[in-house]
């Protein structure tokens, strides 16, 4: 559960009562408020602007029972005075007063009048900040709610009640609606305040009473719980980006198109790079080693022999290592990798990790996209609002297909063939190779480069880890080789990846004897000891934009940009998008300055991967490597004129 802030508001007898809350403290109502929650209408709450003024009585004012709990002749204070443009504005500023002192909060929750004014103030909000990137709340829980005001009458100095029929949908955080069906005394407000609310986001849970707060019993606390949304696409990036709004007090839901969280062994070994370094440093609270240090890499030649080091300091890991630790800090999922997940913290927003759900169409009204959905298992479609939409679902990202249908992967050329071997498998010889450096060795058509990388558990000891290497082998898509190499033992032709397991016998039997003749001897004796090898091509796709929809949907990952896996630095790249939208969130930036910053960053890195692979495939006389060269100079001379021009225009 999020234990996050609340706000009070004090009786003049010292006493508290609850003006804000969220929805996970909704279980506290008896134990922190007690007999004082029964009526909070007309309670004797000190209210700045209200002590002195709308002094009515018990009586003078309909809010049954109210008089067994005061008395007949004991003065009751209400909020404002609903028939005053002066009272109603003065309630509005003084609540917003309390919030910017005492604030910020998750959450408001009002009962009746209460409600009213409450939800007037998101109405307001909502007219003054139309983006709602940093909403006043991220949800609210309205108790018998009355109807709220019109603001923008009340600046004309008008009164006017918001009518759903004319004004629509006019609050757009996640909200919770409760009200008794034996409402006799106003029972019609609480519908008529839901429908002023986002439908998709909004619950309403009706129970047997009257105009009152009901017991929190059996069910109902979770039924509260359940109103809440924030939209994230899957993924590595989608987790990070996850991570980092629920650590800022958001409420992330991530749409995953994977049957099951549990996820089979990815074979991959990654770099985190310094901003995956940061955002760790930042957001992770398991707090256990999840990378070993690598000093840099070192040249091998035919013989086995190091022609030459490069110090050039990597954080290895592994995909699943990644994936476990975010899923932890995420919404707390078990595994071996990470046993015993970190609690939530005060602050944190809610998370929900919804799987089977592939998203196939996203719309944008009213300041909110809504994303369409289809349920992999249960079968059926579905669609959620959200007011930030983070689309990380890959590089066949279904949700650019939607905004950029032209924008597809392309072969660049060649494809890797890749595997690992258990550590405690290998020669003594080679796993000197393999444990502190990065290894690399080129010949003809191609080179491969292998490193330690985390255990199929997720050990980092030495001794326990794996063995993985990459070769990448220039292959046409219209060569022989191509066709055969990517036919699986039952006759499928794959496209992108050729799992491992299927490989057909007689092509894995060709491929090693091919080694034998080019190989060094570290690297050959992996390619003889692994079991199960699979082949990735290496594709090209990049997006001419990161942010669409006035800055409510992101692409991000591979959705937005494809990098070619020379430079390791996938990770890293989304962990720059992720950070700066973090400065997004804090107001140090604005979202055109994010998309900026997150494009450039991008070119740099596609360019420089491109370098790499040119570099070590053809040589530095390689044609395709003078060229690259040249192109990732020009990239970051352009870059450095627009900064330069962006700074002169901040200024003028």
């Amino acid at each position: 559960m999020c234990q996050s802030k609340i706000g009070v508001h004090r009786r003049r007898d010292g006493r508290k009562t609850w003006v804000c809350s969220e929805f996970e403290r909704l279980n506290t109502w008896k134990e922190r408020v007690g007999m004082y929650m029964t009526q909070m209408e007309n309670l004797r709450t000190w209210n700045a602007g209200v002590e002195k003024g709308n002094l009515w009585s018990a009586t003078s004012v309909k809010v049954p029972g109210i008089e067994v709990v005061y008395g007949q002749q004991q003065e009751c204070y209400a909020y404002f005075d609903p028939t005053s443009l002066s009272s109603i504005r003065t309630a509005l500023e003084d609540l917003k007063a309390y919030i910017d002192a005492d604030g910020p909060f998750d959450g408001i929750l009002g009962y009746s009048q209460g409600a009213a004014i409450a939800a007037t103030l998101l109405v307001q909000d909502k007219i003054d900040q139309p983006s709602q990137l940093n909403p006043l709340f991220k949800c609210a829980v309205f108790l018998s709610g009355g109807v709220p005001f019109d603001p923008a009458a009340l600046r004309r100095s008008e009164v006017r009640f918001l009518n759903p029929a004319v004004d629509g949908q006019r609050i757009t955080i996640p909200s919770a609606h409760i009200w008794g069906s034996n409402d006799t005394d106003f029972p019609d407000t609480s519908p008529r305040l839901s429908k002023l609310c986002m439908a998709d986001i909004r619950t309403e849970i009706i129970h047997g009473g009257g105009h009152e707060i009901p017991p929190l019993k059996g069910d109902f606390l979770a039924e509260v719980i359940h109103a809440f949304r924030k939209t994230i696409g899957g993924s590595l990036a989608g987790l990070m980006h996850g991570v980092m709004l629920k650590r800022h007090g958001h409420n992330v839901r991530i749409l995953d198109r994977s049957l099951t969280s549990a996820r089979t062994d990815q074979a991959a070994g990654m770099g985190t790079g310094p901003q995956g370094r940061e955002f760790f440093e930042q957001h992770d609270l398991f707090g256990e080693p999840y990378c070993f240090a690598c000093p840099g890499f070192q040249f091998l030649d035919r013989d086995a022999n190091i022609k030459r080091t490069l110090n050039l300091p990597l954080n290895l890991t592994s995909w699943n290592v990644l994936y476990y630790r975010l899923r932890a800090n995420f919404d707390a999922y078990e595994s071996e990798f990470c046993p015993n997940p970190p609690s939530a913290s005060e602050t944190d927003g809610s998370t929900v990790y919804d799987l089977a759900k592939r998203a196939t169409n996203v719309v944008y009204a009213d300041n909110l996209v809504t994303v369409e959905f289809e349920d992999l298992i249960g079968g059926g479609e579905g669609s959620v609002h959200a007011d930030l939409v983070i689309a990380a679902d890959g590089s066949n990202s279904s949700v650019r297909n939607c905004l950029l249908p032209s924008t597809q992967p392309t072969y660049s050329g060649y494809v890797a063939w890749r595997g690992t071997v258990p550590e405690s498998e290998a020669s003594q010889e080679t796993r000197q190779f393999f444990d502190k450096r990065f290894n690399a060795f080129t010949m003809k058509r191609g080179y491969i480069v292998g490193y330690a990388m985390p255990g199929p558990d997720g050990s980092l000891n030495s001794g326990d880890r794996l063995l993985n290497y990459v070769w990448y082998f220039n292959c046409p898509s219209s060569s022989s080789d191509f066709k055969e190499n990517m036919t699986d033992i039952d006759g499928r032709t794959h496209r992108n990846t050729l799992p491992a397991g299927k490989m057909r016998p007689d092509i894995w039997s060709k491929h090693k004897a091919h080694a034998a003749q080019v190989l060094t001897a570290p690297f050959l004796e992996l390619v003889n000891k692994t079991s199960e090898p699979f082949i990735s091509t290496v594709n090209d796709c990049t997006a001419t934009q990161a942010s669409f929809f006035d800055g409510r949907l992101l692409l991000v990952g591979e959705a937005l940009t494809l990098l070619r896996p020379h430079t390791g630095m996938s990770f890293n790249h989304a962990a720059v998008s992720c950070l700066l939208l973090k400065k997004v969130l804090t107001g140090e930036i604005d979202m055109v300055q994010w998309e900026r910053e997150v494009l450039q960053y991008r070119e740099r890195t596609m360019l420089l991967a491109i370098v790499v692979g040119s570099y070590f495939q053809f040589g530095i006389f390689g044609p395709s490597f003078l060229l690259g060269v040249i192109k990732l100079g020009f990239a970051i001379f352009r870059q450095q004129m627009e900064k330069l021009s962006w700074r002169l225009q901040s200024r003028l």
